[in-house]
């Protein structure tokens, strides 16, 4: 069985589908607003809440999942407060590094992926609220934090993205959960961000008219991990949030720079990797 014939493809049809949006977007704008109301009443709206200018003047370092990335690379991060995503599990059997933040947000990675998630070993598990009521586990590392964006009719258009100043309220959701990272970094007060693994280039891409774009010569993810047929990054929605990250930071003076090996982002100044050891 292929992805879109899977209950996860099926759900990702309905969910994109512009007549099925079209007749809920009242009630979904409604709803997104009333849950996050909620959500600041929450004991995870006060853990993030703590977490406000804990790291003031330090400096962090945020994991990507592209193809540059290295267990060699991860090996040097041991001693540095790291955020990292989604499915970067697949490489903790050849490094001895963990995240200090693991992060996931997007609907169809907590979808397929879930049962897995619930269940590492980690400091720090940050995810999606929508993922509250499907978590069994009653693991106290596990918190989350709520996505916020207005419902869209056509579900690849986008508001201007902007840095949440309150990530406890809200994260401004722009389809990827880099973006979510920056907001928190931002949001604890480092100085620093250098971002690794962060190659932005997809072989799936997706406009703000729905139209896929594929190119099969380029590969997504690190060695040993496989793309996902539900994979396909909102390219230019993405590289829109990605500048507004580098204005707000440039604003506040936060040094935001690009350690990627290679890679396709250039919104960010680059630096040298192995020069920040």
């Amino acid at each position: 069985m292929n992805f879109l014939e899977s209950k996860e493809g099926i759900l990702f049809k309905i969910r994109t589908n512009k007549a099925v949006r079209v007749l809920v977007y009242p009630y979904m704008n409604y709803k997104r607003k009333a849950n996050k109301k909620k959500y600041a009443k929450t004991a995870d709206a006060e853990y993030i809440r703590a977490l406000k200018g804990t790291k003031t003047g330090k400096r962090c370092f945020i994991i990507g999942n592209g193809p540059s990335l290295t267990a060699a690379d991860l090996d040097k991060l041991q001693n540095e407060d790291t955020f990292a995503f989604n499915r970067i599990y697949y490489l903790f059997d050849q490094t001895n590094w963990r995240p200090t933040y693991y992060m996931c947000v997007d609907v169809g990675v907590l979808g397929m992926n879930l049962p897995v998630i619930e269940k590492l070993d980690l400091q720090n598990i940050i995810l999606s609220d929508i993922a509250r009521k499907s978590v069994k586990s009653t693991c106290p590392n596990i918190h989350y934090l709520y996505d916020y964006s207005k419902f869209k009719m056509n579900r690849w258009e986008f508001d201007p993205p902007y840095v949440s100043e309150d990530v406890s309220d809200h994260c401004c959701f722009c389809f990827t959960v880099t973006y979510d990272a920056m907001q928190l970094a931002i949001y604890m007060g480092y100085s620093e961000i250098y971002l690794l693994g962060v190659d932005h280039n997809y072989s799936v891409k997706v406009d703000t008219k729905g139209q896929f774009i594929r190119d099969e010569s380029v590969k997504d993810y690190f060695e040993g991990l496989e793309k996902t047929a539900i994979t396909a990054m909102n390219y230019e929605a993405t590289t829109t949030a990605f500048e507004a990250a580098k204005k707000y930071c440039c604003e506040k003076n936060i040094v935001i720079l690009n350690a990627t090996r290679g890679g396709k982002l250039e919104v960010f100044q680059r630096v040298d990797f192995d020069t920040l050891f």
